[in-house]
């Protein structure tokens, strides 16, 4: 039985990449005394870039996620 060379399909990767084709998503969570904010894309679960921001309250934390996340799409 032969082996198909896999090879992503190059369109849908880009399409994958854009940001406002992923849709991002805000997440916070409490941790100790502080919050924690990170974003993910499409349907990850994990942090966008491995990136978790620490603030001190809920608010502050989604704050600056969104800020993030808002560069991130700027500089595509």
């Amino acid at each position: 039985m032969a082996l198909r060379e896999s090879r992503p399909n190059l369109l849908s990767w880009r399409a994958m990449t854009t940001p406002s084709a992923a849709g991002w998503e805000i997440h916070t969570e409490a941790r100790g005394p502080h919050w924690i904010g990170w974003v993910t894309r499409g349907t990850s679960t994990q942090p966008d870039r491995s990136v978790v921001l620490v603030a001190a309250t809920k608010e502050e934390a989604e704050a600056r996620a969104r800020q993030w996340a808002e560069q991130q799409q700027q500089s595509q």
